[in-house]
This record gives C-alpha cells, structure tokens and sequence, in this order.
C-alpha cells in the first residue's frame, strides 16, 4: 500500500495542490462577491427583481359648513390573471367572480384562455361593488389594478366654486385649482418585490419623504343655502330667457361667504360634455356697470361726510335734466324728492345732484373705500378687480356718471361686500370661502374674519338702512317684501354698454338685499344679465329671486329661521323711516 502510494504520491501533491488553489479562488472571488462588491451587486440584484412605482397620498376632501362631503376619493379596481403558467386557484376565481357579479361560471372559465399573460376578468369595479373579491384577497394568481377618482355629490349646484380634477389629479377652476398645494397629497416610491418566476410577493416603501394625504378642507358654504339660491336662479333664467344669471349669500359680519352660484353651470362628473363659458364663476370674475345699486356709495359719501343731511331736498325736474350735451332722464317724474326719496325712487337726476354737491374727489375717495376697482382677495382664482378709472382720468361727468353706477365696473361680490359695510355697521370685510384646514398630521387651522378698515360712521350705516328698507317698503323694490319681516334692499337697472353707446334693449338687473333689516343675518345679491325686454327691470326679475331665498330659508327650520318681527317693533321701525313727512317734519323742527 504504502509502495503504491510512494509510486503515485507526486500526482496526487499536484491534485491535492489544484483542489486547495480551486479552493483558494473559491474563497477569493465569494470574498471579492460577498464584501468588495456586496453594494453594487446588491444594486443589480434589486433592479432585476422589482420594479417602482410613484404613490401618492390621498387627495383631502372638500366639505361644507355643516361637514357634507362636497368632493369624494372613489377607488376603481380591474382584476386580471396571468395563464402563461398554471393557474392553481381557478375554480376559486370563478366561483368567487360569479358570485360577486351575478353571472354563470361559464362566462368567467371562458375568458381563461391558456397563454396569455394578461385576462381582465372585471374593469374599473367601484369598491362597494367588489368587496367580497377584496376581503378575499389575495389569492394566488389573482391580480388587482385600483386607481382613484375624483367623484362630486353636488355635481352642478356648486361646479363653479368647487372645481374639478383632470385625469392627472390636478385641481382645475374653483377651489381644487387655488388650494390645490394643500389638497394633494406627496409623492414617494413604492418597490414591488417579484420571486424567480417573475411573480409579485411583496411591497417594501421607501419614503423620501414620508406619504402624506393632502388636507381636508372645510368651506363656509351651507350646502342647502347653496342649493336654494341655484334653484332660484335657475328658475329665473328661464322665465326671463337671460343669457346667465348669478349670485351670493354672505354673513356680513363675518364676510363668510354662505352660497355662491352661477347659471348655466355644469356637471363637475362630466364636465367635458359643457362649454368652458360654463366653468366661469361670474360672481368673482364678470364685471358689469351696476347701476342703481352703486347709489349707495355716493350717498354714503354725502351723509357721512356731513355735507348733506338726510332731510335735504331737491329737485328732480319732473323726470328731464338738461346739462351741457348731456340730458339725463328718470324713469318716472319726480318734483322735489328727499334724500332717501331719491334713493328709494332711484332717481337718477337727484343722485346728480347729489354728486355736484358734494364734489367727485370725495365720490371717488368713498368708492375706493368700499372696494370698488380693487380685488377683494377671496381664495377663488381669476377674480376680476372691476373697473373704477384713476381720479386724474375722471371728466366733468364722471362724478355724476359714477354716483348713479355707470363709468365704472363691479363684480357681483364686490357690491355685496358693499351692502354688508351697511348691514354691520360701517366695516369692510374681506369675504372668505375657506373656514377650516385639516392636516394629515392632526393640526387644524382656523380662518378667521378679517376688517379691512372701516368705510363709514354706524350713524351713516343705520340711516342707509333705513332708507333701503324704505325702498322695499314703498320704493322700486317691492317685489322683495316678506309679510312679517323687514327687507332692505336696492334696485339695480343698468343699460348694457355695447358698441360704444348705451343699449336700449340689453340690461343688467339687479337687487341688493338685507335681511333681516332690523337684525341683519344675511346679504343677498342676485345679478341676472340679459333678460327678455319687460323683465330688464331690477324690481321685475332680480328682486323676486332675492325674496324668495329669504322666504326659503326661514323656511328651513330652527337653525336658519330668523326671528320673527312683532307688529309693534314693525310700527316702530317703520315711524323712524325716513319718509318725506318725517323729514320734513325734522326740518321744520330745526
């Protein structure tokens, strides 16, 4: 033995000596694998078996006042299988699909064609509809694809204001496009793990950052103010045949902005099936000269300066008022009229009068203070600033011209700002929409009400309401009474101006009101453009919608319901109004 292994012992140094050098290699290259190169083939390894996806967290929700959801997350699914290989759980599938969505086994076994790598077996399934598959899962061989939708409760009543996303999840019009920073969620990777036969096994996240759903977002809008205001607005439209018609609901003491519409508006669920003029929220972004209801700034500017008492009269040439190439007209003929008649009567030629007394500096000044030509700077985009010319630019009518609301534009929010310096005292507020923010993180922020400067004296407030109510009352807008209650409110006729000149066909109507006038809770402004001819006047059209949304909301129920005003405090308020024989009275008195 030993003589057999002397007589080999040189080849078996040389195979020993090759095995430990293979072996020494061995060692060598596991360790160049396993430590010198452990992070970059790490890296190959992870490219070749995943593969990222960018997730993002929840869009937040909008909701209004009273928390009703304004907007919602729908999650889709599409559930597909892969028989390139096997399918081991069939029978499973098909049973669980068949019972799910009420058809025969057949259909379902049909569609599994051996071979093919991708079989829908359900697309785009709403998630209530597909519950019983999800609790289900998973289940080898079953795969799920869910997407999210944006869905709107309120499809029309609120289209303008709230907005709506396109395909890529971004907020267009409304407040989807102006807080749309904080409605997104952010983005992070997701990494989907796949096994040697190329199947999905597992998720891991990196996050870089972390997933964050996008804030909630509670509006001042009251859903059922909302939809009382759409719906009269609606109906005027159509009885009038106007081209649009539109208008808001604000707290005035708050400057929340209770309901804001526009018709024609549109399905927020189907909004490519509507012209884009649709998706235009004229309450912020439409100008129009706005007549008679601009009156009260002019005599805002008179009465709280001093230079006018509220028992001056003067007098309105029986309806015609030469001036020098220029002949301005009331619609009915009026001898001497009081301050508050003119503004009760709308006359036109006593606000000329006014004007020339009191001078266009101080008109202007008071137009500026109330807003007029400035943003209000509500968080809505494409808001308009209207139009109120710089004062060096202003001609010797001007003064007239602007104190009876023409040669200057509005919005239909700037005068209902306007109404509410009237309604609480003499305050400008900057209107909000937004009333709470909710986190993801928990944290909450409050808007809350801004006053931007106080325009006028609560003396000079509390006679122009007053005098509003006396216009309702007995004046050019009767058509807003409400048996029982006090309404103040304005009157707005305005000719259109197009081609250069006035029309004599195409009007803006218009009516400003408060309500309720002794204990203001709610400020209403309707503008309906373009009525049918007979129904142009303010009082036919404008003034009915605004009455009829406060007949509604008393209506409502306890939480909306005003109080009730006694015949006694009715008959007391109603003494105090500025009437001629009141007036004059004052005046003999002094």
């Amino acid at each position: 033995m030993k003589g057999s292994f002397d007589k080999y012992r040189a080849r078996i140094d040389v195979i020993s000596g090759l095995i430990m050098l293979i072996f020494l290699v061995l060692i060598v290259h596991l360790f160049d694998i396993q430590i010198l190169q452990h992070s970059d083939l790490k890296k190959i390894a992870e490219n070749r078996s995943s593969f990222n996806t960018t997730v993002k967290g929840s869009r937040g929700v909008i909701l209004d006042r009273n928390f009703n959801l304004l907007t919602q997350n729908i999650s889709r699914y599409t559930f597909w299988v892969n028989t390139q290989s096997p399918l081991e759980n069939e029978d499973e599938i098909i049973s669980l699909f068949a019972d799910t969505f009420g058809k025969d086994e057949s259909f379902y076994r049909n569609l599994l064609v051996p071979g093919k790598k991708y079989i829908p077996l359900a697309r785009d399934i709403l998630e209530p509809n597909c519950m019983r598959i999800l609790k289900a899962m998973p289940i080898k061989g079953l795969n799920q694809d869910n997407s999210v939708e944006r869905y709107y409760p309120y499809p029309e009543i609120v289209s303008q204001v709230i907005g709506f996303t396109q395909a890529n999840g971004k907020g267009v019009i409304g407040m989807e496009s102006a807080l749309e920073s904080f409605l997104a969620g952010n983005e992070t990777q997701q990494i989907f793990q796949r096994d040697g036969r190329g199947t999905l096994t597992s998720s891991l996240y990196k996050e870089l950052p972390s997933l964050q759903n996008g804030a909630n977002l509670q509006l001042t809008i009251d859903i059922e103010l909302q939809s009382i205001l759409y719906d009269e607005l609606s109906r005027a439209q159509e009885k009038t045949e106007a081209a649009s018609a539109n208008g808001v609901i604000l707290d005035p003491f708050t400057g929340e902005v209770l309901a804001m519409a526009t018709v024609p508006g549109f399905n927020l669920n189907q909004y490519q099936d509507y012209p884009l003029g649709n998706q235009v929220n004229d309450v912020i972004s439409t100008c129009y000269e706005p007549g008679s209801t601009f009156k009260i700034v002019a005599l805002a500017a008179a009465l709280d300066s001093g230079m006018i008492t509220p028992w001056k009269m003067y007098f309105c040439e029986n309806g015609t008022y030469n001036l020098p190439n220029r002949v301005l007209h009331d619609h009915k003929q009026h001898g001497y009229l009081t301050v508050a008649e003119i503004l009760s009567n709308s006359s036109n030629i006593g606000m000329s009068k006014i004007a020339s007394d009191i001078g266009p500096a101080l008109i202007y000044k008071y137009a500026r203070n109330f807003g007029f030509g400035i943003p209000t700077g509500i968080s809505l985009p494409y808001e308009s600033p209207g139009c109120l010319k710089p004062y060096s630019e202003w001609t010797d009518y001007s003064a007239a011209s602007v104190a009876m609301g023409q040669e200057m534009s509005a919005t239909t929010l700037q005068m209902a700002m306007a109404y509410c310096v009237i309604a609480n005292g003499g305050y400008l507020l900057k209107p909000h929409v937004i009333r709470n923010r909710y986190y993801s993180d928990g944290t909450t922020e409050e808007i809350v009400p801004a006053v931007i400067r106080q325009v006028i004296k609560k003396q000079t407030a509390e006679e122009i309401m007053t005098m509003l109510v006396d216009v309702v009352n007995s004046g050019t807008g009767t058509n807003a009474q409400i048996p029982g209650y006090l309404v103040g409110g304005k009157t707005g006729t305005a000719q259109k101006f197009i081609d250069g000149k006035y029309s004599d066909r195409e009007y803006t109507s218009s009516f400003a009101g408060i309500f309720p006038a002794n204990a203001p809770q709610y400020v209403c402004v309707v503008t309906v453009d373009c009525p049918k001819y007979g129904y142009h006047w303010g009082n036919a059209t404008a003034a009915p919608v605004v009455r009829k949304v406060f007949e509604r909301i008393i209506n409502m129920g306890t939480d909306k319901l005003v109080p009730f005003i006694p015949e006694q405090d009715l008959a007391e308020f109603t003494d105090h109004a500025l009437t001629v024989e009141h007036l004059t009275s004052l005046a003999e008195a002094r």
